[in-house]
């Protein structure tokens, strides 16, 4: 029930939230804003399933300045092993853009993960930073992302990530990433793990269908929050629509 509910919240926030903005003009007008709702078959955070398997229901809802600034707000079902978290409400503030007379861009953000309803402090912010540049049809991206206090468990982490992207034909688009999330203190939270995912897309009928297949190198791992077997390799399977 708890699932349906956290589920059914989501939706509802998106599209309230969708009709608000399209209402507004001026330094906010509705072109500058852009949203989205999607439904996963798992909820995969690097690797890692976030929802035990289970399907999820995510929306976005997001604003963008021409010179570059954005922010936005993110929204998921979760439902961790051993915890109370069952929603995920993320903020997240940043500028992204490319340096003059070049191809190579760059985007620096900062981002609040908060797990409303829980007894404990879930509750952490991240650094991010990227760099893109494009190699033929073929666009590359590195980014590093740091934790000060993961999952507030007490220990710094940084992820870093490489990811490939690019276009095939009959409209279809292709991406895959490669990473590896360190942890500073491993008796607070877990082992480091490699993660790596391989997916394709396709517009269809207005719909944005996606499958993609995710890994670890750590199969059997365990961590207080997520539990045994939710680092293991799987296809997920994703159907969404922009607002």
């Amino acid at each position: 029930m708890k699932k349906v509910i956290s589920m059914l919240s989501v939706l509802a926030f998106i599209v309230m939230a969708s009709g608000t903005v399209q209402a507004e003009e001026g330094a906010f007008a509705a072109k500058n804003f852009s949203g989205s709702v999607t439904m996963v078959s798992d909820y995969i955070f690097r690797g890692v399933s976030l929802t035990r398997g289970d399907p999820a229901v995510q929306g976005t809802l997001d604003y963008a300045h021409p010179s570059g600034f954005y922010a936005g707000v993110f929204m998921s079902n979760s439902k961790f092993a051993t915890t109370d978290i069952y929603l995920e409400f993320d903020q997240y503030v940043g500028f992204a853009n490319t340096f003059s007379n070049s191809k190579l861009g760059y985007d620096v953000s900062f981002l609040n993960y908060t797990y409303p309803g829980t007894v404990t402090n879930y509750d952490f912010n991240e650094v991010w930073g990227s760099l893109s540049y494009p190699v033929g049809p073929v666009k590359l991206k590195l980014g590093v992302q740091y934790a000060n206090n993961y999952f507030h468990a007490g220990t710094s982490a940084t992820n870093y990530e490489l990811t490939a992207s690019g276009d095939l034909p009959a409209g279809f688009s292709w991406s895959a990433t490669v990473g590896r999330e360190n942890i500073n203190n491993k008796s607070k939270y877990g082992p480091d793990w490699n993660h790596y995912s391989v997916g394709i897309s396709r517009k269809i009928v207005g719909f944005n269908v996606g499958v993609r297949y995710s890994d670890t190198n750590q199969p059997n791992a365990y961590q207080p929050d997520t539990g045994f077997g939710n680092y293991r390799g799987r296809f997920v399977f994703s159907i969404g629509r922009s607002l």
